[in-house]
Formats: structure tokens, sequence, C-alpha cells
């Protein structure tokens, strides 16, 4: 197993060309790591590849079960939990590959699915990132694809008070959209699988780590097509997702989502002061509810 601490620079200088590295960010992640694990292991891209995790300070057995199946992995712990987008920056400082997939540990994926995400994206020197169709694992669809926010569309992010309701009386799902037939550009897709462009990444510094979680996956495909970069989505590849809707029924984590929600807002709608001061105070609204009637979740998982 390789360590931050066990690689030497003359080891990682000797390191075949990698064209891929696996990203992955863990946090008591020990319940979902079997199917990335068997993915990895018995559908690997045709290509030369490597593992960079940085662990989150997980408390569970998340570290021992890596170590043990990915021997060669760099495991890189990270001694508190500082967050999602933290975590990729970090992994990425010590990746050699000329593509990055960034990976939950709750993803799975089958034979081919890789080659087919890296295929899309060598053929399009513009593509800075490709995301597969992200499904459960029992097929259904899963709104992954976003637009970007704004103060209408907002409303119906999971991250605001009952977008349900607003999206049952508005008739809408603007803020997310169905998966396109063909492979096309879309505006955001979440990062629970995408494939990035090195180059593209590096140019934009990679993730804003003020993002603690959530919402740093829609404001890293802006500032990607900002700088001159396409995102795209390849629907003809799929890849399940064990996502949960954990944010509805976990304080904290709502909490972060619409901490992340306000830093979004503050950063690319700085110019509409008003509209972003009364979407603030219905998210602090949100939030004392949330306090009132969810109770506290002490496990925390999958940051």
């Amino acid at each position: 197993m390789a360590t931050e601490q066990s690689v030497s620079g003359s080891e990682q200088d000797t390191k075949p060309a990698v064209t891929l590295s696996f990203l992955l960010v863990t946090h008591n992640s020990q319940s979902v790591l079997p199917g990335l694990i068997a993915s990895l292991k018995h559908h690997p891209p045709k290509c030369a590849w490597e593992l960079v995790i940085v662990d989150n300070a997980s408390h569970d057995a998340t570290v021992a079960m890596l170590q043990r199946e990915f021997d060669s992995a760099t495991i890189i712990p990270s001694g508190a939990n500082h967050g999602f987008a933290w975590g990729v920056n970090r992994a990425a400082a010590d990746a050699h590959g000329t593509y990055y997939c960034l990976v939950n540990p709750d993803v799975e994926w089958d034979k081919g699915t890789i080659d087919r995400l890296l295929s899309c994206c060598r053929g399009n020197e513009q593509i800075g990132a490709v995301t597969p169709e992200l499904v459960y694992p029992d097929g259904r669809p899963q709104l992954s694809l976003r637009r970007f926010p704004t103060h209408r569309n907002i409303w119906l992010s999971r991250g605001v008070p009952a977008p349900r309701v607003v999206r049952k009386l508005c008739g809408s799902t603007e803020y997310t959209h169905d998966y396109p037939r063909t492979a096309r550009p879309v505006e955001a897709a979440a990062a629970a699988c995408l494939l990035i462009r090195a180059e593209a990444f590096r140019a934009i510094n990679g993730f804003d780590d003020q993002f603690f979680l959530y919402v740093e996956d829609t404001d890293f495909c802006r500032r990607l097509q900002t700088a001159g970069w396409a995102v795209w989505c390849e629907p003809n590849v799929t890849v399940r997702h064990q996502w949960s809707e954990g944010t509805r029924h976990n304080r904290e984590l709502a909490a972060h989502h619409r901490n992340s929600i306000r830093h979004y807002f503050r950063k690319h709608h700085a110019d509409k002061p008003i509209r972003n001061m009364l979407l603030f105070a219905a998210l602090t609204v949100a939030g004392m509810f949330d306090w009132l009637y969810i109770k506290p979740d002490r496990e925390g998982q999958d940051v």
C-alpha cells in the first residue's frame, strides 16, 4: 500500500505513464464501498490507471478496507474532515493522469463504462468534463443534470424549503432536466462520477474548497465553461449510484447544502444583493425548521 508518506519522489518518477487517475474522497464509507471495489477490480479501464484516495477522518474500517483491496493505491489521510471539494483537490495534487475520474464511494459500473467515457473526452478537445447517465441500483434515472442556479429555479432545489410543493404548484422542473438521447453539452452535472481532463482541472485551479459539501460540482462546471471548456453528458453510458435522500432527513447535511447555496449566490450573483438577501432569509427559516423537526444524525457518511 502506497501512502502519502511511503511514496518517495524517486519512486514516483519511475512510475509508468498514467492515463487515468481515479480520485476518491471517503468519510465513513465502509458500508457502500463494495460496489466500487468490485467495479475497479473486475471492470477497470484498458488504459494505465491509478487510484488516489483522500480519507476525511473516517472512524470506521474504510481505510483498512481500501488498503487491503488496493495495495498500490495512494491513500492520503487528512486527519480531519475538510469536505468533498478540498478532498478532490488534495487527491488531484498527487495524481499523475492525463484525465481524472471522480468517483463517489457508492458508485459501480459494468465492463467498458470508463473506456467509453474516456473515448468521449478524447474525441473532442473542447470537452473539459463528461458525465455518464447516473441511475439508481434498480435502473431508474437520477436527476443529476442541472441548469445553473438562478433566483427563480433554485426554489426547485432540494436545498430550499418545500421544493416538491413549489414544483407541484409551478408545474416545473427547471432546476434539473432529463438526460439527452445523444451525447451533447450540458450546463452542470453531479460529480458522483465525472471524468475530467486534467489540463482543464488545473486551468481553473480545481474545485472551490469553500464549498464543504454540495453545489461544488455546479460551480466547477460553470467555471469550466467560463474558461472555454465544455461539459458533456454521454447518456449511452450508465453508472449506478446509491444516491439517497439523506439531505432531507439529516439536518447537518441540509445545513451544508444551504451554506453552499449561499456561497454560490454570493459568488455568481453578487450583483443582485436584494434577491440574495430574500433567498438567504428563506434558507435561514428553513434551517430553523430543520433544527426543530429533524433529529440529528450522529453517524455521518459519504462526505
